[in-house]
């Protein structure tokens, strides 16, 4: 019977796991349990490498805006809304 309550215990940790929230690019739930490299690459400086002044972008519910800010595009051409 002890195996079966450790299984069960695990059932909830992964149903509460796949319950969590996650608002926007905040990650924090995860610190300390995961290990990946930073990438060779960010994620602004792809952006900013590609985009113009006449394109338009979208930021939908990724927290406060401060990485749509980052990008100093024009506000004409910048819209965000959140959920």
């Amino acid at each position: 019977m002890h195996m079966r309550n450790k299984e069960n215990e695990l059932i909830k940790q992964w149903e509460n796991e796949e319950n969590y929230a996650f608002q926007g690019w905040d990650f924090s739930h995860l610190d300390g349990r995961w290990d990946e490299p930073d990438p060779p690459w960010t994620y602004t400086d792809v952006i900013k490498e590609h985009l113009r002044d006449t394109d338009i972008l979208l930021d939908m519910g990724t927290g406060g805006g401060e990485v749509l800010l980052s990008l100093d595009h024009p506000y004409k051409n910048t819209y965000a809304t959140q959920t």
